[in-house]
């Protein structure tokens, strides 16, 4: 169990620090402390919500939260080619511009 603690922590020392280094770069400095707190919000929902779904698909035979993440992937793939394909048209040069 320690040897996995030790690897666990030290990623979290490794890539917590990337994180807090782009929102400090991106946001001016009048409102860095909101830039940190909302970027650190986000991240800890987003382990909890993670976590939760683990805990979901771990139990039973964990069909439901396969299935609904496996649309919900095919969903955004779906509509990142969608997307890219559209951006691609218009900016080749002589496109004419998307539709809208």
């Amino acid at each position: 169990m320690f040897p996995v603690l030790i690897v666990y922590g030290g990623f979290a020392a490794a890539t917590d620090g990337v994180g807090k280094a782009w929102v400090s770069s991106l946001a001016p400095a009048q409102v860095q402390g909101r830039a940190q707190g909302l970027f650190q919000g986000l991240t800890g929902g987003g382990v909890l919500v993670a976590g939760i779904w683990a805990g979901l698909a771990w139990g039973d035979a964990g069909r439901v939260p396969l299935l609904v993440s496996g649309a919900a992937g095919l969903l955004l793939a779906v509509g990142l080619v969608v997307a890219g394909r559209r951006l691609g048209a218009a900016t080749r040069p002589g496109a004419a511009p998307p539709a809208q």
